[in-house]
């Protein structure tokens, strides 16, 4: 019986590629957890921020007058 020396190859290359593409898989992994890490701070975050710079404080007014209001002007 004789050798298919395309077969071989076909399994040299495969046994290859399986180690290459766990490694792709693991690193494709890794960066939408790093992806999706920032996405979670900038929608925690974000809300906060932007409330802050568009709200003033709890009487409506986003710069007092008076910066002493107990004290007589």
């Amino acid at each position: 019986m004789r050798k298919n020396n395309f077969k071989e190859l076909e399994k040299e290359r495969m046994e290859e590629a399986g180690s290459a593409l766990h490694k792709i898989k693991s690193n494709v992994n890794s960066n939408l957890g790093v992806f999706q890490f920032i996405g979670e701070m900038i929608e925690l975050f974000l809300p906060r921020v932007l409330q802050l710079f568009t709200q003033g404080d709890e009487n409506g007014e986003r710069f007092p007058k008076n910066k002493y209001p107990n004290r007589p002007e």
